[in-house]
């Protein structure tokens, strides 16, 4: 056993807490940023090299031979002018819409020119069902190429199972569908219709907003070919355009003759309407009889009132009378408001006998005979006052009768004339209306029968062409497609392209870490260096804890003197108690902490190993010594420290192996003991390093990482799972414990330069001359 007099607490020690994150927010992973490096791109696209010169190669080749099998094709063209159509028939737009060009239309004859019945025309006029070129039957066989030997239609159609494809079909494999029967004339009508599908396909018209000049182009495999069906499709088309002229002015002389037709009738017929209307009014000069009328009514009219003055008057004067009547003294009172000769005589009578009877009264009194007589004489002559006033007031109420008559009977004849005026006004309303019809229907007949005049006389010289051949179709002397050089450039340049994608897909897809800068990138812990895989004759069979004392002058020992170096620096203070420990088993911790420690104590510092992993512990099997007693056994108070303190022969470092498999392992680590454990280990050594089991298995490592001074971290270079260790990071960081870095474990080397530009990989290769082994 050892003895731990001389472990005493190095002066000036002091534990500092500052050095990598200890916490995982602020780390790029964490924040989901994703960190663009130009240089990392570049060297990675280096780096991959192979691939995407490899996919440029396979593509590129490909398009080459498909260049070298496509069949060429001939473009040949024919321009046309369109010109402004000169069709006179009729301005009416109704009729001659046979369409008008401009500029501005180009583009609806050349859907014209593409149209399905101008290629059928063409397709009979060159009869192209009998062409080679559009019947397989006829056309002559060709061998085939390299790659027509190539069945990939029925390779790809092997791979797909018979389920599938009777899905697609729509039909399953067991169910007979007999095949449908034609007649010969159908079969020709849809193979026809094939033809000029087919024939349209190699068509193609250009036009400009800015001309009336329209490109006719057709793509053939036979040049000659293919300037016939140009300036086959340009002449049926001007052909057409002078038929669709002629059919136009035979459709507008149809029309315009079943117009004179019928307006000829609708002239006639208001004629005869007309001629109807003034039978039915007698010939009557309409403006003469309008006048005598009119001066009927203003004579009844001045009629009408004197006989309303004379009604006014008789009728006051009989209202007076009646009213005088019928007073005490009315008879008085009525004789001298009329005005009757016969009454003034007898007034004055009666008046000249009043006085006379009034002298008798002064001269006699009584009966007297002359008094009667004189009394009676005065009765008698108020008697006949009283009827001359009777004959008179029957005499008014007469004449007030007959001003009353005469009064309505002006009246009636009044509105007679009124009447007959309106009438009158009606019949002319109607008379000027169908004076108007037959002015309208005689103008519109006489536009019309001039118009048809015109246009029958119409010569043929007239009817020509709305579209005329500048340029006729050629053959063409070199094939249009295709054109090798632009598509080997485009193959090549869309192959490098794929080849880029697929490198970066690639490395999206690389789970593990590949180098040192990475790790940083990804999980914000600074790298702490890499242990390079043992490789050639002389290190192959060495263990890694055997190759740092056999071989000191090593890449490998060299890099773990690089990594204990970086942990020393990773505080103010060297870290004395380190916890190491890894997100799975088997990424190498086990191994980086034998190295490390052999490498410290070779240095002359006081390093000692422990093995916290109770569960499969690892240290004793990697130094060849029995596992008797060990920490187990110390934490459950059996034995004392310095009874399970060993010593390596090979480098004078100290170890503890783990001890009999305890059953709560996890109790014991986070002891009292364990704690007073790595407090009085921390004084005694220089460096005491702790093998824990895995983060990502058990919760050891963070029971005893908090009492760390620090904390690294080992993954295995392109195996360890990037999101497991980062979640191991974020496990450390989440218990507060200092991580001093990352180590990266059994690198190759050779491959590791590749990636890690600038790093530590790329600094061993770069400097290999300088290691031995």
């Amino acid at each position: 056993m050892t003895n731990l007099s001389y472990m005493q607490p190095p002066e000036g020690d002091e534990f500092h807490e500052e050095g990598p994150p200890t916490s995982f927010e602020g780390t790029p992973m964490a924040r989901g940023e994703a960190v663009f490096d130009l240089r990392h791109i570049m060297h990675t696209l280096w780096r991959r090299k192979m691939i995407i010169i490899a996919t440029s190669f396979i593509m590129t080749v490909l398009a080459i031979l498909g260049a070298m099998q496509a069949t060429p094709l001939y473009i040949a063209e024919a321009q046309l002018v369109v010109e402004r159509q000169r069709e006179r028939a009729l301005e009416f737009r109704q009729v001659l819409q046979s369409g008008r060009l401009d500029h501005y239309t180009n583009r609806t004859e050349a859907a014209v020119l593409m149209s399905r019945g101008l290629a059928g025309k063409v397709v009979d006029e060159l009869d192209l069902t009998n062409h080679p070129l559009f019947n397989p039957a006829l056309a002559p066989s060709k061998p085939k190429s390299i790659l027509q030997h190539i069945d990939l239609r029925g390779f790809v159609r092997g791979l797909i199972p018979d389920w599938v494809r009777d899905e697609l079909r729509g039909t399953s494999s067991d169910e007979q569908v007999e095949p449908e029967s034609y007649t010969e004339e159908e079969l020709a009508a849809y193979f026809r219709e094939d033809v000029i599908e087919a024939f349209l396909g190699g068509v193609d018209v250009d036009s400009s907003d800015m001309s009336r000049v329209l490109e006719i182009s057709y793509v053939s495999p036979d040049p000659d070919f293919a300037a016939q069906a140009a300036n086959a499709l340009a002449e049926i088309y001007i052909n057409e355009t002078v038929l669709r002229k002629f059919a136009a002015n035979a459709r507008a002389t149809d029309w315009l003759n079943q117009q004179v037709s019928e307006l000829r009738q609708r002239l006639e017929a208001s004629q005869n309407a007309l001629e109807g209307h003034r039978r039915s009014m007698g010939f009557v000069d309409v403006k003469g009889q309008s006048s005598i009328l009119g001066q009927q009514l203003a004579q009844l009219n001045i009629d009408l009132a004197r006989a309303r003055g004379t009604r006014a008057e008789a009728d006051a004067r009989f209202q007076q009378i009646q009213k005088l009547l019928k007073s005490e003294d009315g008879t008085e009172s009525a004789a001298t408001v009329l005005d009757s000769k016969l009454i003034q005589r007898l007034r004055e009578q009666e008046t000249s006998v009043i006085r006379q009877l009034g002298e008798l009264k002064t001269q006699l009194r009584g009966q007297h005979p002359r008094l009667i007589l004189k009394d009676s004489e005065l009765g008698d002559l108020r008697q006949k006052i009283r009827r001359e006033v009777e004959k008179i007031t029957i005499s008014l109420g007469n004449e007030l009768e007959i001003a009353e008559i005469r009064e309505a009977t002006t009246s009636t004849e009044i509105e007679k004339i009124k009447q007959a005026i309106q009438k009158q006004n009606e019949s002319v309303v109607t008379l000027r209306a169908l004076e108007s019809e037959v002015a309208a229907n005689d103008a519109i007949y006489q536009a019309i029968l001039g118009r048809f005049k015109e246009t029958d006389v119409q010569d043929d010289a007239t009817q020509q062409a709305d579209a005329r051949m500048i340029s006729a179709a050629i053959p063409p002397l070199r094939p249009s497609y295709p054109r090798k050089s632009l598509i080997v450039f485009i193959a090549f340049m869309a192959s490098t392209v794929a080849g880029i994608i697929l490198v970066f897909l690639l490395e999206h897809l690389e789970a593990g870490f590949r180098s040192l800068p990475q790790i940083e990138q990804i999980t914000g812990i600074p790298p702490l260096g890499i242990t390079p895989k043992l490789r050639g004759f002389a290190m192959r069979h060495l263990r890694p804890q055997d190759a740092v004392l056999e071989k000191p002058n090593s890449m490998f020992a060299e890099a773990i003197r690089s990594i204990r170096t970086s942990i020393m620096l990773s505080a103010r203070t060297a870290p004395k108690t380190v916890l190491i420990t890894s997100s799975i088993p088997g990424e190498g911790k086990t191994s980086v902490s034998l190295c490390i420690a052999r490498s410290a104590a070779v240095a002359g510092q006081r390093a000692i190993v422990v093995d916290c992993d109770m569960r499969r512990p690892s240290v004793h099997e990697e130094l060849d010594v029995p596992n008797l007693r060990g920490l187990a056994e110390y934490l459950e108070g059996t034995v004392e420290l310095e009874e399970i303190i060993e010593i390596d022969d090979q480098s004078g470092m100290h170890f503890i192996t783990a001890g009999h498999n305890a059953p709560n392992p996890t109790d014991l680590l986070n002891s009292e003991r364990m704690t007073q454990l790595i407090e009085r280990l921390g004084q005694g050594y220089d460096l005491a390093l702790f093998d824990t089991p895995p983060v990502l298995a058990i919760s050891d490592a963070l029971v005893l990482a908090k009492h760390m001074d620090k904390c690294v971290y080992v993954v295995r270079w392109g195996e360890t799972d990037r999101a497991a260790a980062t979640v191991g990071i974020r496990n450390l960081l989440e218990s507060r414990s200092n991580v001093a870095g990352v180590v990266l474990s059994q690198v190759d080397v050779r491959k590791h330069s590749g990636y890690a530009y600038g790093g530590h990989g790329d600094t061993y290769s770069t400097y290999a001359k300088y290691y031995e082994g």
